[in-house]
Formats: C-alpha cells, structure tokens, sequence
C-alpha cells in the first residue's frame, strides 16, 4: 500500500470517509471550487517556473512569487513527482514496491543544499509536519544534501512559513512518521475504518450513508 500525506491525514482526519472515497471508492468525492481554483493557479506557476515565461492575465498577482524562485541558484523542479519504497529508495511513481509519494510544488537542488517551496491557495493554516516530510522525502532523493530548506507559500495572505532541517534530522522524522503509517496500514489490512465525527459531518462530508453523516 503506497501513502501520501494527504492520505494520511485524510485518514486520521475520518477513517470512514478515507475508506469510502479511496479504498472501496464507493463515494465519489469531487473537488470543490477552492480546490479547481488551487489547481489552476498551481499549474500556472508550475508553466511559469518551468517555462520562465512571466504569468499574465487574471493570474498575473502570483509572478512576483514564482520570479523570485526563478532567481535561485540551481536547478529547479516543478510540480516533481517522487516515490520511495521501504527501504527509502527512488522508485518509479507507479512502481510495484512503491511506500510512499509526493508530489513537490518547487525544489531547488544547490547541493549541499535543497530548497523545497509548497504553493498554497487557501486559508493560512501552518503544518510543520508536511514540510518535515517533504524534507526527509528530498533527503532520499538527494543522498548528498545535507540541509533543506523548506517553506509554506500562503498566496491568499502573503505569508510565508519556514522550516529548516539538517540530514541529521531526517531519522526522527520518520520515526515520527512510521507509527501512524502503520495504523494505516493496519486499517487496510483488517478493514477496520470506524467513522470519526467532527464538525466536517454536518456540511463537508460525502459519505451520506454514514450514521453522523449530517449531524
């Protein structure tokens, strides 16, 4: 079973709803309005940085953002792909002994240095744990790296959020990443996907044959 930290979180947010939408795939879970809009801005920035043809138009308001990273030492990716297995090796994205996947808005390889920059479009909500592993996950990639520098880019509130790590981190990263991968994992082995109420049941859950569905 490969994870992303998005299905992590999705699955510790309701165990239920994972279950329905992205196992059995029994719920159709379409993305919302804020959701379509993030993915056009994130593919606008992804063509600006990758082709370093300034962003015009309704979108123009994000190039001072990308222009600047544009500006950095090294070689930059947009919109990277990358997956490990479990033994924290690069494998292709669809490999058969794929563990875990990103997907990486910016990195910027300066060895011994790693920049990594996450495009958000909502409301400000600062997640250090996200930029933990988006550093460990580079650390695999880049073996001879030995700092990541790594930032939320809150385009909404022109706010920027960082976090610093050095390769001496990167190990308790993952052990603090391994014990909930493997509640996951047991989940999926035992089916065992207990719905978890919150606020999201009452507007922002599909599952409606969930009992707090609503509620």
């Amino acid at each position: 079973m490969a994870w992303s930290y998005s299905a992590l979180t999705a699955y510790e947010t309701c165990p239920r709803r994972y279950a329905e939408t992205r196992i059995f795939k029994r719920v159709p879970d379409p993305p919302g309005a804020e959701a379509q809009w993030g993915t056009r801005v994130h593919k606008a920035l992804e063509d600006r940085v990758k082709s370093n043809h300034p962003i015009t138009g309704a979108l123009g308001m994000y190039e001072p953002y990308a222009a600047k990273i544009c500006t950095f030492p090294g070689t930059i990716h947009a919109e990277q792909k990358i997956a490990l297995n479990r033994d924290l090796k690069p494998v292709t994205y669809f490999a058969k002994d794929v563990w875990v996947r990103a997907v990486l808005d910016v990195m910027v390889v300066d060895l011994p240095r790693v920049f990594i920059a996450d495009w958000k479009t909502g409301k400000r909500k600062p997640e250090s744990q996200q930029l933990e592993l988006s550093a460990a996950i580079a650390a695999a990639l880049h073996p001879e790296a030995d700092e990541f520098d790594t930032m939320f880019l809150w385009l909404k509130d022109k706010a920027v959020d960082k976090e610093h790590f050095k390769r001496s981190d990167i190990g308790a990263i993952w052990s603090r990443f391994l014990p909930r991968v493997e509640r996951l994992e047991a989940a999926v082995k035992n089916g065992d996907f207990p719905p978890k109420p919150s606020g999201l049941c009452k507007k922002w859950c599909p599952v409606t044959t969930c009992e707090f569905h609503g509620e």
